[in-house]
């Protein structure tokens, strides 16, 4: 007997309780009126991203305290 994939998803919303994913933030580039995911780095202490159109990069470093945000907009001047 095959054994079928599970596909297991954790709800909520908390990217915290996703094993094994790394965090991200979302952000709407207003250059391009796209939107994206960025992701933390390796050394935990920023999220690092791109436009998905022009490339234009885009770094949020990671406070002390912190915020409950999840999304961001990125206005290029």
């Amino acid at each position: 007997m095959r054994k079928e994939k599970q596909d297991l998803r954790i709800t909520g919303g908390d990217v915290d309780f996703i094993p094994n994913r790394r965090k991200y933030i979302g952000v709407f580039f207003e250059c391009c009126s796209a939107y994206a995911r960025i992701y933390i780095n390796r050394e935990k202490t920023s999220y690092v991203g791109w436009c998905p159109k022009c490339a234009h990069r885009i770094e949020i470093k990671i406070g002390k305290r912190g915020t409950d945000s999840r999304f961001f907009k990125v206005i290029k001047h």
